[in-house]
């Protein structure tokens, strides 16, 4: 086997990798890609639209409810698809801000820590531990 030294980083602090930048702590999204989102103007056509829905692909690991916060996003595209006509509607631009607030505010995500207690829960006992 032979290794690229171009391609390998050896006793560096953190690093990035197929768009997550990896820390001793845990990794997160790269910075890169959320300043990109930050920036983006609403869409103006499907394929701004499709731009978009493909850059949140990317940071969909750190962000929780990802289909509920892209599902407007979806309706566009679906409707440019059946109407042949773009529509970016009130509902759209507004899980856009949202989104784009969140972003801000993305999570560091961190492996266990040795004899650390985990707890799985099963998308059935989600709903008996929810508060009536």
């Amino acid at each position: 086997m032979k290794l690229n030294p171009s391609k390998c980083s050896f006793g560096v602090d953190e690093g990035k990798f197929l768009g997550v930048l990896f820390t001793k702590e845990g990794f997160r999204a790269n910075p890169e890609k959320i300043e990109a989102l930050i920036q983006m103007e609403p869409p103006r056509n499907f394929k701004e639209v499709q731009r978009l829905n493909g850059r949140l692909i990317a940071l969909n690991r750190f962000l929780s409810k990802f289909t509920d916060k892209t599902l407007p996003f979806m309706a566009v595209l679906r409707r440019c698809m059946k109407k042949n006509k773009f529509c970016w509607d009130r509902e759209a631009d507004e899980a856009f801000r949202e989104l784009k607030s969140h972003l801000c505010e993305l999570p560091l995500i961190t492996s266990p820590r040795p004899g650390e207690a985990l707890t799985l829960i099963y998308p059935a006992q989600i709903k008996r531990l929810a508060p009536h």
